[in-house]
């Protein structure tokens, strides 16, 4: 093929390629910048100022700046203002002269410079705005940085019981003994999730006998939630429910341990278990994260919050209504 032909090939694969690219580039700009679009908006949102190209060009000059340049050129550096209007309305009229200035001072080019310039600058502003973010946030969480501590074998094969004793006998006075007679039992604390302020001894009969336990307290109603439960993706708010009405469910979980020749599960551990999927748990873990070695602030948090009292027979509850129930727990990928 002659060289013409050539050329024109490459100039077409350019062509190609350059069309490509900027197809591409519109593509991922219009699936990251998505909710820059005002209909996507929520009221408060929209009613900010919204980052348009017109603007950014204007606000540069980009444009203006490189016409400019290119209409005045045949005049002096030094002409008056004067001078520069009384040759723009002379050659207004006249397109081809205006098509001939812009031409020859090669506008489109000095344009996508100053263009390609000022969105690498753009660019750096976004990043550096986002690197300072991150670096923000990184503060934020890194303010109250604390170290952990390993443990040795000994604690490992010495099991909940190295850290909180062993278990009562009898678990049924064990457990009410830890929720409503010892030295933190009135003292009131609060859940963090829904801001529910309530005392052990309270969540207590909560659990084992709501209704007896209204009575027992003096109280017309439980404490409940603060927080988290107002719109539709939340749950909602707690209600008070005897050990009884869960009678059915306990004995399907029955019957499904017995069919794989598990233990059955305890009332006890029923009620443990279930203590801690309410207020209670945010004893439970303090006592579980302040265990000799923790980080001074996890003692201090667990002396706060519950005192001399380690909870240990409930705590073995909980642990032994997991690992009986996790028998029947499907294993996923």
């Amino acid at each position: 093929p002659s060289s013409d032909c050539m050329s024109r090939a490459l100039k077409c694969c350019c062509r190609k390629s350059t069309y490509a690219r900027i197809h591409e580039a519109a593509a991922d700009a219009h699936s990251i910048a998505y909710h820059s679009d005002p209909s996507h908006l929520s009221d408060g949102e929209a009613d900010e100022e919204v980052w348009t190209v017109e603007g950014w060009l204007h606000s540069g000059g980009y444009i203006s700046r490189s016409v400019a340049q290119a209409l005045t050129a045949p005049l002096s550096h030094d002409a008056s203002s004067q001078s520069a209007e009384a040759f723009i309305r002379s050659i207004g009229q006249d397109r081809e002269a205006v098509v001939s200035l812009l031409r020859s001072g090669r506008v489109l080019d000095h344009i996508a410079d100053e263009v390609c310039a000022a969105a690498a600058a753009l660019a750096d502003a976004k990043q550096l705005a986002a690197d300072a973010n991150a670096e923000n946030l990184s503060n934020k969480y890194a303010s109250d940085t604390f170290t952990l501590n390993y443990a040795n074998l000994a604690s490992f094969f010495s099991g909940l019981e190295g850290i909180v004793g062993s278990p009562e006998p009898n678990l049924s006075m064990a457990m009410e003994n830890e929720h409503c007679n010892s030295e933190d039992s009135q003292e009131a604390f609060v859940a963090s999730n829904y801001h529910v302020e309530t005392t052990a001894e309270i969540e207590w009969w909560y659990v084992v006998n709501p209704r007896h336990g209204l009575l027992t307290l003096g109280l017309k109603a439980y404490p409940a939630e603060q927080r988290n439960i107002t719109t539709s993706h939340m749950r909602e708010a707690r209600t008070p429910k005897s050990p009884e009405e869960f009678a059915g469910q306990i004995a399907q979980v029955g019957k499904r341990l017995k069919e794989q020749g598990q233990t059955q599960l305890l009332e006890q551990e029923f009620l443990a278990a279930r203590s801690y999927t309410g207020p209670l748990f945010v004893k439970y873990n303090a006592v579980l994260r302040g265990a000799h070695g923790a980080p001074q602030f996890m003692r201090d948090q667990r002396e706060k919050l519950c005192k001399n009292n380690a909870y240990t027979t409930t705590l073995h509850s909980v642990n032994s209504a997991i690992i009986k129930l996790s028998k029947l727990t499907n294993v996923h990928k």
